[in-house]
């Protein structure tokens, strides 16, 4: 399940959302937990460079499961650890849907003169490990929920997950807490990242 990277424009319209409650969310679809891992590992590699995204989705579209999608140009080495990140194993346990973005990472290896994919990936692996398995298990699932969310709520997924995982492993049932954030309408250019069906 091979990425692509694709440029346009795009308009995402939400005025507020509430990150619910672990309890809240309910049943889990875990088909879309493995590709919201998949792309929030996209995310935190390009989090760990000062970057952040414009959104991901966990829909259906086309050919692709997920995307993750970046306002403006992105630099080819920047590029190259953000993609090679899909490689890393998502929160799920596996890595999936990885073959076209290590392809990319080659291509500008070879082309541009760039970073060996190696250590593209080590670099990657740095700015993921930041998150244990379990907070980014956990963020990724609040990502599956909504299925849709803008880059600027990842921080805040993130910590809604540290705060779940921080209460079960001290025992306790995590509360009802919730952030209510706003999500601006935006029209701008983007790069993608796109999770795809078929193929490796």
């Amino acid at each position: 399940m091979p990425a692509s990277i694709e440029r346009g424009t795009n308009r995402v319209e939400r005025p507020f959302i509430t990150l619910p409650s672990k309890r809240e969310r309910g049943p889990i679809d875990y088909s879309k937990v493995e590709v919201a891992g998949h792309e929030l590992n996209h995310t935190l590699a390009a989090l760990g460079m000062g970057i952040t995204p414009h959104f991901l989705s966990v829909r259906p579209e086309g050919e692709t499961l997920g995307r993750t999608i970046f306002l403006g140009e992105i630099d080819l080495r920047s590029f190259q650890i953000i993609a090679s990140a899909g490689a890393i194993h998502s929160p799920g346990g596996h890595a999936h849907g990885y073959g076209s973005d290590m392809s990319k990472v080659r291509l500008i290896r070879d082309l541009y003169k760039g970073m060996p994919e190696d250590e593209a990936k080590i670099k990657a692996q740095t700015a993921i490990g930041q998150y244990s398995p379990r907070v980014r298990r956990r963020a990724a699932e609040i990502i599956a929920y909504f299925g849709e969310v803008q880059g600027s709520l990842i921080v805040d997924i993130l910590k809604q997950a540290e705060h779940e995982v921080r209460f079960e492993e001290m025992g306790i049932e995590p509360d009802n807490t919730s952030f209510v954030i706003e999500q601006k309408s935006a029209i701008n250019t983007y790069t993608q990242i796109d999770y795809l069906e078929k193929g490796w």
